[in-house]
């Protein structure tokens, strides 16, 4: 039998632990695999509450839409919404720089921001 309350607990669990480990990476300057890592902490809380509002199929990788399926029934969700859009504007305006194809060809993605700390 489906248990929405179990569901939505095993990934909470999960954010919550990609959280500690965002910020581990974050304390540590590895500030690429940070951000990554936290907003899939987010998309996975966001697929918690979706999952204890009694969805049974969450699919997706988009914060947007996710927090637009569940922000009607979660008022709260709405502020997050528009940090969503501005986190995610953010984030695509990065990924040149985080992919091994990228444009400035750093030998290492995320190489910048590393070097530049320990100098």
């Amino acid at each position: 039998m489906w248990d929405a309350r179990a569901e939505a607990d095993r990934w909470c669990r999960q954010a919550a632990n990609d959280l500690a480990f965002a910020r581990v990476a974050a304390r540590e300057r590895f500030y690429a695999q940070a951000c990554f890592v936290a907003q899939q902490a987010a998309e996975k809380a966001v697929k918690a509450i979706a999952y204890a509002l009694g969805e049974r199929t969450v699919l997706g990788h988009s914060l947007v839409t996710l927090i637009s399926r569940c922000a009607d029934r979660v008022p709260e969700l709405q502020d997050l919404r528009e940090l969503a859009v501005s986190s995610t504007s953010t984030m695509w305006s990065l990924i040149d720089t985080t992919l091994p194809s990228s444009a400035t060809r750093l030998p290492v993605p995320g190489a910048s921001s590393r070097e530049k700390a320990a100098t």
